[in-house]
């Protein structure tokens, strides 16, 4: 059994922000409200910050789906793969102190991590929490 199956029967855990990180990205794709509500509360105190979300309404609306925040940068995608096609490009122009917290079904969260892998993020800089098997 690979290791992917082993987390996707794991119970929704909260995503706890990284206090030695300098930038964070919360991904996010069809997650519950609650798991979403949670996280922000949780993501309140930090700087840079950087909410990638698919919803085709928001995105629709936001004419390119970039908005600033008060506290936080909120990008809208209509689908996963568009989400996936901008996370790509713009994981080639980080630096140290990237933190990314996905959040939704288990194979969105596990895509996350298999992304920022391959672009040579190292995994522990990619937190996911996500809730059973899709």
């Amino acid at each position: 059994m690979s290791s992917f199956a082993n987390e996707s029967h794991l119970r929704r855990t909260p995503v706890v922000p990284d206090p030695n990180g300098t930038e964070h990205w919360f991904v996010t794709s069809h997650a519950p409200v609650e798991d979403c509500a949670n996280a922000f509360t949780a993501f309140a105190d930090l700087s840079r910050i950087e909410v990638w979300t698919v919803d085709a309404l928001m995105a629709q609306a936001g004419a390119g789906g970039v908005h600033a925040l008060p506290t936080a940068i909120a990008r809208w995608f209509p689908e996963e793969a568009d989400l996936f096609w901008a996370l790509e490009h713009s994981m080639h122009r980080v630096h140290a102190g990237l933190r990314i917290y996905a959040v939704g079904a288990g194979q969105f969260t596990h895509s996350v991590r298999q992304l920022a892998g391959r672009i040579g993020i190292a995994p522990g800089l990619v937190r996911i929490s996500h809730r059973g098997a899709d």
